[in-house]
């Protein structure tokens, strides 16, 4: 640890045994309320040896850690190290919700090594973090997944020789190119709904009473949507009608197709291309898996950026990321948490219709979802004409007048919302609509 509790070039103090919030308020000439306000601390009756307090609000450069295995799981009890340029360290243990504590750094761009402990008690470094002006959760996704189980005794033969376990010869199944990936589990038993959702790990034995653990999880059954799949495609006819309801040409239909999508509608397995948002899922559930899944559940959107307005570079868990399974990883583990929630948190299909949006056709969330994994002509006639009918605002109108107007700055706007100039949308669009009008693009 750092033998020097307090460092002078960004007045960042390091608590001592014995030491109290008010104490080192008066020593520093401010006050208990703007450290605990600074420092955001839940209770200044208590404080751990190590815990770096920012002095001035103007300091505070932080990061806090999260640790989640593969399947997503906080991990709880995960001894962690800290280590910044500056030769600070701090060691601590993530907490029920996987987060670490809060890691002050002397200055932007002070670069913080993170460490995990080995089982045989050395130290594995795994990550590298450049803190910047303001809190950056930085979360830390295992290759792994963490279960709780215990070691057995091997049975023994009457001679004192362990009894050999017959390896059952299993013989692999030919699966076709294209088929959907059927989902294993249940999400009809009381831990599948919302009560332990995750990874199990049951105490087992082998036919010749070798003690085993045996892992599994539940999983949404997510076949249930993708066996509505018919591959039924957008006819010349389905264009027509489209844009008769609308009001509008064909190629402006197109052209959104094009821009959400490519024109694709459907992944190599059948399934609808989504696009998972974290923070209307966050939304969509009162905010009530914000601390224990932050990666999936958070007010803050993801990004399509790989580094901020100062040149930080972004972490993976804050960027879209890659298209397919990629995306339904997220969105199955959200699915696990709340079913309705995840569904309108993704965007969908041809179009790029957000779940949400259910409300314009469907009745339920799940009505919607089935639509969705059926065709790209129900992505046509059942989400996106609907959406675009109903869609407006008090200050631009409809979305359906802007596309008969070919309005693209309007249509931007109420189809991608305020953020559509950070990614050139309404530019995009038009590209879209001339080339196709002219033939030099097909959908």
């Amino acid at each position: 640890m750092s033998p020097n509790p307090m460092s002078a070039d960004a007045e960042i103090y390091i608590v001592r045994a014995g030491d109290t919030l008010g104490a080192i308020a008066r020593a520093h000439g401010t006050t208990t309320a703007k450290l605990v306000d600074i420092n955001d601390i839940r209770n200044p009756d208590w404080l751990s040896v190590g815990q770096r307090i920012a002095i001035r609000e103007k300091q505070m450069c932080s990061i806090v850690p999260l640790f989640i295995d593969r399947d997503r799981n906080p991990i709880q009890g995960l001894s962690y190290r800290l280590e910044s340029t500056g030769m600070e360290v701090f060691e601590g243990t993530s907490q029920q919700n996987g987060l670490g504590e809060r890691f002050i750094c002397k200055e932007q761009g002070d670069i913080v090594r993170v460490s995990v402990r080995r089982v045989n008690g050395t130290w594995k470094a795994i990550s590298k973090v450049e803190a910047r002006t303001g809190e950056k959760l930085v979360t830390l996704r295992s290759g792994k997944v963490k279960i709780r189980t215990r070691t057995e005794p091997h049975p023994m033969t009457s001679d004192s020789v362990p009894v050999n376990d017959q390896v059952s010869k299993t013989i692999p199944t030919t699966v076709l190119p294209g088929t959907p990936k059927i989902a294993k589990g249940t999400m009809q038993s009381s831990v599948a709904n919302g009560q332990n959702p995750g990874i199990k790990a049951l105490a087992d034995k082998t036919p010749q009473g070798a003690f085993v653990t045996r892992v599994s999880k539940d999983l949404p059954d997510l076949q249930k949507y993708f066996a509505t799949y018919t591959g039924e495609a957008i006819t010349d006819q389905d264009w027509s009608v489209a844009a008769g309801i609308i009001g509008c040409e064909i190629p402006v239909i197109k052209a959104f197709a094009h821009v959400e999508s490519h024109g694709a509608g459907f992944d190599k397995q059948n399934r609808p291309v989504i696009l998972y948002e974290r923070h209307v899922f966050s939304r969509r559930t009162n905010h009530e898996f914000d601390s224990k899944n932050a990666d999936i559940s958070s007010p803050k959107a993801y990004t399509v950026a790989t580094v901020d307005v100062q040149k930080h570079t972004i972490a993976d868990s804050d960027r879209y990321g890659a298209q397919g399974t990629h995306q339904y990883e997220r969105f199955e583990k959200a699915y696990t948490l709340d079913a309705q929630g995840a569904i309108q948190a993704c965007s969908w299909g041809k179009f790029q219709i957000l779940g949400e949006n259910y409300i314009n056709q469907f009745r339920s969330p799940e009505d919607f979802l089935r639509a969705a994994c059926t065709s790209e002509r129900r992505h046509l006639l059942d989400l996106f004409v609907p959406f675009v009918r109903a869609k407006k605002s008090s200050k631009l109108g409809t979305l359906q007048d802007a596309l008969i107007q070919k309005n693209w700055v309007n249509a931007a706007y109420l189809y991608n919302g305020s953020g559509y100039k950070k990614y050139n949308y309404d530019n995009k669009l038009k590209e879209a609509y001339e080339k196709i009008k002219s033939g030099v693009w097909t959908v």
